[in-house]
């Protein structure tokens, strides 16, 4: 009969731990799912910031050497000697021809004189690379064209920059399509005009390394989100000029901002992420997490089959399995704490490696910030070993009793702090009664809660401006119980929260700063490991002839005293 009771507990206990897994894997799988898209959106955040710098950077270096070019022409020699005599046009003209044969965004150059007519003109057949320079029966008045009205109002230090658009060529649409954009300086001789210089740019190579990307649609729109020019083949380029609708939707955008403005209009720059690919990381990722709690799961079980047999053959008493569940519920405390406390640096070391990754393939990396992001991956690192030998600490604390006097706790504790005590210029003030006190109990679990007390009172300070920085260790004893004080002058910790700070995961610090389980850690070990009890006051109290503020932590043990 006890035979039968056994199995059919086992069968129940088997039974309810494989839906417990199953249902772990199923919160796991969210919870990795919704820790993906956090950590993606953020690297995709990142990423876009970076793209959205360096495509301006570019643009705008682009549109600056043409500039550059168009003022070298304004102030040459060559344009000085034609203006005094029209003679030395043939050197004008060899300028210009020079300057289309050494650049291969030129499509033409032109001097106007001031009432619009053509004196001096270079084509280019992009097509055929072939450069002409036009007769003098083939030039143009063009006084009746609306930005020769805008380059005659233009300052001698001012370039007129047309609206980024497509080459028309006798009133017609250039076929293959042209990208162009007219740049224009007014020439003065005397303070007075007397001609302007004309540069047409083929913009397509640098509008293609503008928009080209293999994570991003990369658009180029106008002020009412029209698409200029993009890499995503479902939008139609020119919408304005073409007259086809074609604008993005903001709700993708990721990032927008401003590239270029000219005389005639804005042209902004917009981001979205490319949709393929993502939804299979995605999903893989998903596939192995379910894979391996499975077999987690189903191992975990083999284990417990092991084990619960063994309790009931050997006991014979239901009570043990209680005692299991509780053993296990601890294990699943100290995973869950452990997870909190490596997730923020795990995230730290995934965003330097990404960001440094994608900035060595734009060729923005330099050795000196390498080795940076590196350094902090190794700290980060050093820091997750420091995390284990934390719950070591905490968790397997050797709970043998000893006598020992308050003299040799405070020198264990501070044996670790006394440096950055110094480095912070705060004074710890021992009470000289307190140190002869004489107790026994637990020396190396009070050890480690004193320095989690004293370390959070020094990170205190470290917020607080004061020149005067102190930290008070006090005791007084009873015959029953010993009550050890930890008091400083870091100004207290705000009423609002004063409930909180023994909560698991809650700190008042920056997330890579502090995981918010040092207190909570210390309540566990006080409360339930040494049958004590901690508590935290604001206090105000005179020292040095002067008012205080800070915060007092009370642990009462209830500790033999000799």
């Amino acid at each position: 009969m006890d035979r039968f009771n056994h199995k059919t507990i086992f069968s129940k206990l088997t039974k309810l731990f494989f839906i417990f897994g199953l249902f772990l894997i199923v919160i796991a799988t969210l919870v990795m799912y919704y820790l993906q898209q956090q950590i993606e959106e953020s690297e995709i955040e990142q990423k876009s910031q970076l793209v959205l710098k360096y495509k301006q950077h570019a643009y705008v270096e682009y549109i600056q050497e043409a500039k550059k070019l168009l003022k070298s022409i304004q102030n040459s020699t060559f344009l000085k000697r034609y203006l005094k005599n029209h003679n030395n046009k043939n050197d004008v003209e060899e300028l210009f021809y020079t300057l289309a044969q050494a650049n291969s965004t030129i499509l033409q150059i032109r001097y106007l004189n001031e009432q619009g007519q053509e004196q001096i003109r270079i084509n280019k057949d992009a097509a055929q690379n072939r450069i002409t320079k036009v007769p003098i029966h083939l030039l143009q008045q063009k006084d009746h064209r609306y930005y020769v009205d805008e380059i005659k109002r233009l300052k001698e230090d001012e370039t007129y920059l047309s609206k980024l658009d497509l080459n028309i060529e006798n009133e017609q649409i250039e076929v293959p399509y042209v990208p162009t954009l007219r740049l224009a300086n007014a020439v003065y001789k005397n303070n007075k005009i007397v001609g302007m210089i004309i540069i047409n740019l083929q913009m397509k190579e640098i509008l293609d390394s503008t928009v080209s990307s293999d994570i991003f649609n990369i658009y180029l729109v106008d002020e009412k989100n029209n698409v200029v020019y993009s890499n995503d083949e479902s939008k139609n380029n020119w919408s304005n000029t073409l007259n086809v609708y074609s604008r993005i939707n903001t709700e993708e955008i990721i990032n927008k901002e401003m590239l270029f403005q000219s005389n005639q209009h804005k042209l902004y720059i917009a981001l979205k992420q490319k949709d393929f690919g993502n939804k299979a990381i995605i999903n893989n990722t998903i596939v192995v997490i379910v894979l391996i709690l499975v077999s987690a799961s189903l191992f975990f079980v083999y284990l417990l089959r092991t084990r619960v047999n063994f309790i009931l053959e050997k006991f014979n008493d239901q009570n043990k399995y209680v005692i299991q569940q509780v053993k296990l519920e601890s294990i699943g405390k100290l995973l869950e704490n452990l997870a909190h406390q490596w997730r923020q640096p795990l995230n730290v070391i995934s965003s330097l490696s990404s960001s440094s990754k994608m900035m060595m393939q734009m060729d923005l990396l330099k050795t000196n910030e390498l080795y940076n992001n590196l350094d902090q991956i190794t700290a980060t690192c050093i820091g997750l070993s420091h995390t284990i030998d934390d719950f070591k600490n905490f968790f397997k604390i050797d709970s043998s009793i000893t006598s020992f006097q308050l003299l040799e706790l405070k020198q264990e504790a501070l044996e670790k702090l006394e440096e950055l005590l110094d480095k912070n210029g705060i004074a710890f003030i021992t009470d000289k009664k307190s140190i002869n006190l004489k107790m026994k109990g637990s020396k190396n679990a009070l050890v480690q809660v004193l320095m989690v007390l004293i370390k959070n009172s020094i990170e205190a300070h470290m917020s607080n401006p004061s020149k005067e920085r102190y930290i008070f260790f006090l005791a007084q004893a009873t015959k029953e119980n010993i009550t050890i004080t930890i008091k400083d002058n870091a100004q207290g910790i705000p009423s609002d929260i004063m409930d909180k700070i023994f909560e698991p995961y809650f700190t008042t610090k920056h997330q890579s700063q502090g995981k918010g389980m040092g207190l909570y850690i210390v309540h566990q070990v006080i409360t339930q490991q040494l049958n004590g009890q901690i508590e935290v006051h604001n206090v105000q109290y005179r020292y040095n002839h002067q008012l205080q503020i800070g915060t007092e932590f009370c642990i009462t043990l209830p500790i033999q005293i000799s």
